[in-house]
């Protein structure tokens, strides 16, 4: 299996596994970042871990969610 190294903090992070950042998640969400944030601050998000102070937030979860 191979590896990718994030390029905001430097993690490993599996390549089979797609993780967002915050940037990419508003912007598929159409929200802002601090909604991002606030979402992951209520756990609204359980998959998202943060590494090195950059949240990883998986594809999947903003694909199971209904966040309307």
């Amino acid at each position: 299996m191979k590896n990718t190294v994030c390029p905001f903090c430097g993690s490993i992070v599996p390549e089979n596994r797609k993780t967002l950042t915050v940037r990419e998640a508003a912007h598929l969400l159409k929200v802002s970042g601090p909604r991002i944030r606030q979402m992951l601050a209520e756990g609204k998000l359980p998959g998202a871990i943060k590494r090195a102070g950059a949240w990883h937030i998986p594809e999947g979860e903003l694909k199971l969610n209904n966040f309307k």
